[in-house]
């Protein structure tokens, strides 16, 4: 827990099961804002999941002074090509009204640090061409563009 230099008190925290109903929150806002459509429940088994079964990945949230305001989410791979483990920056949000204090590189340092402990041997994230903050901020913590298209097939289940 630190005192932003705005004044308040944040907290990056392993989220656990009764997080799961304000993950779901702040995933809708995250999807809304990002124009994509979020399943409630779908969200809440994925959350559950995650928390659960810590070997797929984590979840973690963000509180100012104990509300919550953001989440992110690291799913676990292997990775023939790095050697080892792979981690995924699946999601990583904070509500618009906290923006640009330095939750988001608070987020990023935690996120680092437990990929390192996990021995993950490479980092990997999407992110919108156009979200120039994100960006910065992935570029702050070495994120580098490569070469490779980011491919997607759903599969419906």
């Amino acid at each position: 827990m630190n005192t932003n230099p705005n004044g308040f008190v944040i907290a990056i925290e392993p989220a656990t099961k009764k997080d799961i109903p304000q993950l779901v929150k702040l995933m809708t806002a995250f999807y809304t804002e990002s124009g994509f459509e979020c399943n409630a429940d779908k969200a809440a088994r994925s959350f559950k999941m995650l928390i659960e079964n810590d070997g797929f990945g984590m979840v973690w949230v963000f509180k100012a002074d104990k509300r919550p305001i953001g989440y992110m989410v690291l799913c676990i791979s292997f990775s023939m090509e790095y050697g080892g483990w792979s981690g995924f920056l699946d999601d990583l949000y904070i509500d618009p009204k906290f923006r640009n204090k330095g939750i988001g590189a608070q987020a990023m340092s935690v996120f680092i640090e437990a990929c390192r402990k996990r021995q993950v041997q490479a980092i990997h994230l999407e992110v919108g061409q156009k979200n120039t903050h994100a960006l910065a901020l992935y570029r702050k913590f070495g994120f580098t563009a490569n070469d490779r298209m980011f491919l997607t097939k759903r599969l419906e289940s």
